[in-house]
């Protein structure tokens, strides 16, 4: 229960809990919920079609991936990532290196040879300003 929540009386908690039907003289699907995963009326599931050519797409961009540029921590050349992107058929791709855009050109070309959609970025490494002072001051 929620601040803002109306007060609940025990016999309606009992009764959700025990998943026994709402009173006849209240509305067919109004249990509560406030979407449709959480209504007595919930639509079942329905897959995406297939296409004949394989699984169905979605679509998805990745927006958080490192080269091998940004050292101990992405592994793969930046044409590699474009070449897996095409492969996996995603929307677009980021490189956000790490405190720099070191592998952005050869992303880029690979992306346009491929006709990949790019974002590019950085990931920023951000220390506190003392920390940042003590380094420059030499203590």
């Amino acid at each position: 229960m929620g601040w803002q929540n109306p007060p609940l009386p025990w016999s309606e908690l009992e009764r959700r809990l025990a998943g026994r039907p709402p009173p006849p003289n209240q509305p067919a699907g109004a249990d509560g919920g406030d979407a449709p995963a959480w209504s007595a009326r919930r639509q079942p599931y329905q897959p995406r079609r297939r296409s004949r050519s394989g699984p169905a797409e979605v679509a998805y961009a990745e927006l958080h991936c490192h080269s091998n540029a940004s050292f101990l921590d992405g592994g793969s050349h930046p044409e590699e990532l474009v070449e897996e992107a095409v492969r996996l058929g995603l929307e677009a791709l980021a490189l956000t290196d790490h405190d720099g855009m070191y592998g952005i050109v050869r992303f880029a070309e690979a992306a346009r040879a491929l006709s990949l959609p790019t974002i590019f970025g950085a990931e920023l490494t951000l220390a506190p300003a003392a920390a940042t002072s003590r380094t420059r001051s030499g203590t």
